[in-house]
């Protein structure tokens, strides 16, 4: 048993099937040999060029004793040559498709605007990247095993959200692939099949270097906070932690302190970072019982202590200095990792109408303040040079915006700007700052005040069918504070099992 859960740590794709379309180059090949190197087998899918397929097949299966890797030809805007493509990953893995990538794509390299867009290359976009993207999903959805494990991610973009001049057709393809997969995931509710999208920014490749003069790379890669354009190397792992088990409640999207870590989702988070090695700060605001049950548990699994407990308001900037101040004597170090997952929710769920001026600043005192507070004091403190991580917790409610939510919803949303901003202003100190946004989550803060029906309707409304876990939240947190999301920055990760 032992040996079999050491296999399964240092291969977590061990024999699943994966199709990446688009593999023989660019971030689809570094892609492929990532989940290879996982332990996947993989189908190199192309449309021209033969020679570049078969390196990277040569590549993966040069590591192995026995063939892992094949490489197909097909246009994937071809429903009957996608169809052919996963009869192909079936014969000759014999077994079912796991997981499918669709990495393939295209770019109108003149950078027209839309007033100078061809229907030609409208067509020509439009025909790989959002209609190959949809044969390719359907198909997937079909043929994909079900009952757990099943993987379905899409390439967008993160043009999709800038909507700069001389993409119109690109980012309008790209979007309409995002709302398709966020779609697809509520429709597969109960197949165990999850459908994200990975949505890069400028990526060194062949496509991305098509047609730009030296300025408009340069302009680029200064508006990067990282001070570089990014590698598909810093792609793969993405989309490794998507393939992988531990991104079960992804769907539809180092000395650590974790606030508010004492129970709940907080707690989780902790024993998860300790469990892969990192040394924990436990703040709670009041029940000192809970959090130094947190730092039993974690420092009965070492000879030497690796977790301390320490009593924090996170809305009074003294207290959280005195937080760091702990960490760093105690640990000897400065601080690698903050992870503010300390919140409050009215479980009242008043209108706006009916939320007393009290109730909203209580909110917005622990939300937000203590968010910019703790935010603040990590920007100065957080070891710079690489590795330091600052993750908030907000909601998906930010998002879906329900009655009821609304000083709730309004503090994560002004979280979520606030973490978006701060990624770009810690610009060169190697700090990354994102968000992970829970949706219905098995809490003492989830229950409060709701009846049999809203938990009912809750978990209806979920394509995993129930609620999500403190546990499922976990290894997301532990993905964004770890070296393989160095290009996870200023983004907001939805980890609600396609709730929203």
């Amino acid at each position: 048993m032992a040996a079999e859960n050491v296999a399964q740590s240092t291969f977590p794709l061990q024999d699943r099937v994966a199709i990446v379309t688009g593999s023989s180059r660019g971030i689809g090949k570094a892609i492929a040999l990532h989940l290879a190197s996982l332990g996947a087998k993989l189908v190199i899918n192309y449309s021209s060029n033969s020679t570049q397929a078969d390196d990277v097949v040569s590549q993966i299966n040069s590591t192995s004793g026995y063939p892992r890797a094949i490489a197909v030809k097909a246009n994937i805007s071809d429903p009957d040559q996608v169809k052919s493509l996963f009869d192909a990953a079936e014969s000759a893995f014999q077994s079912p498709v796991n997981i499918l990538v669709n990495s393939a794509g295209v770019l109108d390299g003149k950078y027209p605007s839309i007033l100078n867009t061809t229907l030609e290359d409208f067509d020509r976009t439009f025909d790989v990247n959002a209609r190959g993207a949809f044969v390719c999903c359907k198909e997937g959805a079909k043929r994909i095993k079900h009952g757990g494990g099943g993987r379905i991610i899409c390439l967008s973009t993160s043009l999709a959200a800038a909507f700069r001049p001389g993409y119109g057709a690109y980012i309008a393809s790209k979007a309409a692939v995002e709302a398709m997969v966020k779609i697809l995931a509520k429709e597969l509710k109960g197949t165990g099949i999850t459908v994200n999208c990975v949505a890069p920014g400028p990526i060194a490749t062949e496509l991305f270097y098509e047609g730009k003069t030296e300025a408009m790379i340069k302009r680029v890669i200064d508006d990067c906070p990282h001070g570089r354009l990014g590698l598909p190397e810093d792609i793969a792992p993405v989309v490794g932690f998507l393939a992988g088990d531990t991104s079960e409640w992804v769907n539809g999207q180092i000395i650590p302190i974790v606030t508010g870590s004492s129970r709940g989702i907080g707690k989780a988070i902790a024993l998860h970072l300790a469990s892969l090695g990192a040394k924990l700060v436990i703040n709670y605001t009041s029940n000192s019982t809970q959090a130094d049950d947190v730092v039993s548990q974690i420092n009965s699994t070492s000879d030497s202590p690796r977790a301390i407990a320490v009593k924090a308001n996170v809305s009074d900037p003294n207290q959280v200095k005195s937080l760091f101040d702990a960490a760093e004597s105690a640990f000897q170090s400065p601080v690698n990792i903050l992870v503010n997952c300390a919140g409050v929710l009215d479980g009242k769920y008043p209108s706006i109408l009916n939320t007393t001026l009290e109730d909203f600043d209580r909110t917005f005192d622990v939300n937000v303040r203590g968010a910019f507070i703790c935010c603040k004091e990590g920007a100065n403190r957080i070891k710079r040079g690489g590795g330091g991580r600052i993750i908030c917790l907000t909601s998906s409610m930010a998002v879906a915006l329900r009655p009821g939510f609304g000083a709730y919803a309004a503090s994560k949303a002004a979280v979520e700007a606030m973490v978006k901003i701060l990624a770009k202003e810690l610009k060169g100190t190697g700090i990354t700052v994102n968000c992970a946004a829970p949706g219905p989550i098995a809490t003492d803060m989830f229950y409060e005040g709701k009846t049999e029906e809203m938990i009912k309707k809750a978990i209806d409304e979920c394509p995993h069918g129930r609620l999500g876990l403190p546990e499922d939240v976990a290894p997301v947190v532990g993905f964004l504070a770890g070296d393989a999301s160095e290009w996870v920055n200023g983004q907001i990760i939805r980890v609600n099992g396609g709730y929203i």
